[in-house]
């Protein structure tokens, strides 16, 4: 798993280098990649995240910065 933080995104790869999904905001991903934008259900996604990690039950665990909150930005 890769955190792509510009992108606000994590991805995860097969061992063979082939993207298996996209995790984080589905806006602005386009085929080939959009088909493999995951389903965010309640709350909202992430934006520029850091420190992605497995905790000691196997969660992921990532901070969110919330810069900005929206793709393209969303400034208040």
């Amino acid at each position: 798993m890769l955190s792509l933080r510009h992108q606000d995104a994590v991805v995860k790869l097969t061992r063979r280098g082939k993207l298996d999904w996209i995790l984080g905001d589905s806006a602005g991903w386009r085929e080939p990649w959009a088909d493999k934008v995951l389903k965010v259900e309640g709350g909202r996604p992430f934006y520029h995240q850091h420190d992605l990690s497995f905790v000691a039950n196997g969660d992921l665990m990532l901070f969110d910065n919330g810069t900005v909150g929206a793709v393209p930005p969303n400034p208040e």
